[in-house]
């Protein structure tokens, strides 16, 4: 399976720390919902799990077999992103 993350959208807001909301593609799934935070060490993705699992609850196994290492790829992915978008 392919683990490269497409990024489908992508809304930058600024309101207290939410600083953008974003939507992503990873193993045929959509994540959608997630948002980008700013905390003090830095800028977080916060995902919401519960988005991992399709209709047929096909693929949560492989999203929880997977979760820490997707977590990563995911942060990393949208935070690189986010700030290509932001022109830092």
């Amino acid at each position: 399976m392919n683990k490269k993350i497409e990024i489908i959208g992508m809304k930058v807001i600024s309101k207290g720390n939410l600083i953008a909301t974003v939507s992503i593609k990873i193993y045929g799934m959509i994540i959608n919902q997630m948002r980008i935070i700013k905390l003090n060490n830095g800028l977080r993705v916060d995902v919401p799990l519960l988005h991992w699992v399709d209709r047929g609850g096909h693929y949560y196994e492989k999203a929880i077999e997977l979760k820490d290492e997707l977590l990563e790829l995911i942060e990393k992915e949208v935070i690189d992103e986010y700030r290509k978008r932001k022109g830092k």
